[in-house]
């Protein structure tokens, strides 16, 4: 199977279930009203936005990769196909 068979076949494995959950999810299982509110103070220290640059390095890592991502999608779209052969400017 080649890239392109596998990415469309991907695309429309992904297609399917949303459109399946679409069909079967009609109505809301999560109930707004269901349990309590965290306390003032404590979900304002959750929010702070200190918090997420405290977070370990691995998940900052992850989000800087993130906000990354369609860059290095249209870098590597705009190189285009090399059909498997060493592209120009690259070691042999």
């Amino acid at each position: 199977m080649d890239g392109v068979t596998a990415i469309v076949g991907g695309g429309a494995a992904v297609a399917a279930s949303f459109l399946a959950l679409t069909v079967a999810w009609t109505r809301p299982r999560l109930r707004p009203d269901a349990g309590r509110p965290l306390p003032v103070q404590v979900a304002r220290l959750l929010d702070a936005s200190w918090l997420t640059w405290a977070a370990p390095p691995f998940v900052r890592v992850q989000r800087i990769a993130e906000r990354e991502r369609p860059g290095m999608a249209a870098a590597i779209a705009c190189r285009g196909h090399t059909g498997g052969r060493v592209s120009r400017g690259t070691a042999r």
